[in-house]
């Protein structure tokens, strides 16, 4: 137990270091995050998310909709239930990781 919780622990601290991922550390500024120098290319990367994360949540609100209100969705309770939470958990991941997630 305890080798597994100083794992985890020595795991998070090189997470939260940036040693795994070293192309998120933010030394002086924002404008380094992602290893992303050039401005025309981390303009293009966070347009592309933008457009990402809105129709990930247009998709989404568009399947909920149409399966609550409509009734659109002709297929088995369970089914149209499971489509249901993968929508309404999507949204979620969509929106933590817009707010989580610093922009390039």
């Amino acid at each position: 137990y305890q080798r597994r919780v100083r794992g985890v622990l020595l795991l998070m601290q090189y997470f939260v270091s940036g040693t795994i991922f070293p192309a998120m550390t933010f030394p002086n500024s924002s404008h380094v995050g992602f290893a992303i120098k050039d401005d025309s290319v981390r303009n293009i990367w966070a347009g592309w998310l933008i457009f990402i994360i809105f129709t990930s949540l247009i998709g989404d609100m568009i399947v909920l909709v149409s399966s609550v209100k409509y009734k659109a969705i002709k297929l088995h309770g369970v089914i149209v239930a499971f489509i249901q939470h993968i929508a309404v958990t999507d949204m979620l991941i969509s929106v933590t990781w817009l707010i989580l997630v610093p922009p390039p």
